[in-house]
């Protein structure tokens, strides 16, 4: 059996790549949107968004971003 490697596909992200936790935010606040649209009772709880999306685009604006930046700007997406 012979594989070719250059058959793959090329834009599959690595899993602790930013933007996939940029995109699992943004899904999950539209849940959380849904959610509280179909049961107003209450105060919707804070996500933050505005500042999560600035912190992202702080981060994947840069070209070269150093590890530290990378590192602070994962810890923030998932916290």
């Amino acid at each position: 059996m012979i594989y070719d490697a250059t058959a793959c596909p090329q834009d599959i992200a690595y899993p602790t790549d930013i933007r996939l936790l940029d995109k699992s935010r943004e899904i999950t606040e539209a849940i959380i949107d849904e959610l509280h649209a179909a049961n107003p009772l209450g105060k919707k709880p804070r996500t933050y968004r505005q500042v999560a999306r600035k912190r992202y685009l702080k981060v994947a604006q840069n070209k070269n971003p150093s590890r530290k930046v990378i590192r602070k700007g994962i810890k923030f997406q998932l916290q």
